[in-house]
């Protein structure tokens, strides 16, 4: 598609439905927020960018995954997923059970989560910082970044959920 033809395609009603419920899911969203969110996807450009990620996002499939109580079991299994894991999530995001839900098949030990209140589906937007920090400190709780600062970060990141 060249460039002229991208510039004229606009979001369907459809599609600015499915990404309002995304960002918002069931809550009531003001007509102001909901007034903004409506101009800025009038607004973007690369509108076929957005719509290769839909499509995406739509034929992905179920990742089957199941817990061991064998640390070495689970490394040698194919349906797990050995690797530490950082999960986070709002509480107001409509997917949020299922983010949630990961802690039921991912080993304990891998899997720190953390989870947001009132951040709707904007986490990165909303807490940029926060979300730095829980970046940082994984990290280092895995053997990297042991010699680096974040200014305002101390302590370590421990094994349990986090409200925030």
């Amino acid at each position: 598609m060249d460039r002229m033809a991208e510039s004229k395609m606009t979001l369907t009603d459809r599609a600015k439905s499915f990404l309002r419920y995304h960002f918002f899911g069931d809550i009531e969203s003001d007509d102001a927020c909901e007034e903004f969110y409506s101009k800025y996807l009038d607004s973007l450009h690369h509108v076929s960018n957005l719509k290769l990620l839909l499509d995406s996002h739509a034929s992905r499939s179920t990742i089957h995954l199941t817990r061991t109580d064998n640390l070495q079991e689970t490394f040698s299994m194919a349906s797990s997923f050995p690797c530490p894991i950082l999960s986070i999530v709002s509480e107001d995001m409509p997917n949020a059970d299922d983010c949630l839900a990961l802690r039921d098949v991912i080993d304990p030990p891998l899997l720190e989560c953390i989870e947001f209140k009132n951040a709707h589906g904007f986490i990165l937007a909303q807490y940029p910082i926060k979300i730095t920090h829980a970046i940082f400190l994984f990290l280092q709780g895995l053997g990297y970044l042991r010699g680096a600062d974040l200014p305002g970060v101390e302590g370590e990141f421990p094994h349990t959920k986090i409200s925030i």
